[in-house]
């Protein structure tokens, strides 16, 4: 949805995205790296052998434990 049209019918929207049924919303160009960790969320940790990494240098899914 272009942001001009975003914002002419953002009450609307609101309205119909915290209808009970609505568990969330993506932006359509999401990459799929950050699609991964919104859908991991908080139900992963980081291995303890993995602890001493940089945030800066990432993760690979093989440092991660649910």
């Amino acid at each position: 949805m272009p942001d001009a049209e975003y914002r002419e019918q953002a009450n609307e929207l609101a309205i119909a995205l915290s209808e009970p049924h609505v568990k969330g919303v993506f932006e359509e160009r999401l990459p799929l790296d950050l699609h991964a960790a919104l859908q991991l969320g908080c139900v992963t940790a980081v291995i303890p052998e993995s602890r001493s990494k940089s945030m800066q240098d990432g993760f690979d899914l093989t440092d991660l434990q649910v």
